[in-house]
């Protein structure tokens, strides 16, 4: 999510796609960040989630009910294929294995 100060859409430059298996999911609760209680407009609310402190907004007051992924590492380095990937070691439970075979090349998050 990119947020911005005003009701013009961000720029395509101000974010990017990352494959699914950069990621891991968010195991923490979203932690309230603000609500409109008491303001007489549109209910909705501000949440936190995440090491890196993603944020998510929603409509009403409950916190948000779908999965919430974040970047599994704060390192990664490209090959000259896309395909050729290096993250941390052991990050998938075997040393020696940085990618799950079963991942598809196409599964993207931020579509």
């Amino acid at each position: 999510m990119v947020g911005t100060g005003d009701e013009k859409a961000p720029s395509t430059q101000d974010f990017h796609c990352v494959p699914r298996k950069w990621c891991r999911p968010i195991t923490s609760p979203p932690r309230l960040i603000w609500d409109d209680a008491g303001t007489g407009g549109r209910d909705g609310a501000v949440w936190q989630a995440g090491s890196f402190g993603l944020m998510i907004a929603t409509l009403g007051h409950n916190p948000p009910t779908s999965e919430l992924l974040e970047l599994a590492s704060q390192r990664f380095m490209l090959g000259d294929d896309s395909c050729n990937v290096w993250l941390p070691p052991g990050l998938f439970g075997n040393p020696t294995d940085t990618i799950p075979e079963n991942s598809e090349s196409n599964d993207l998050i931020g579509k």
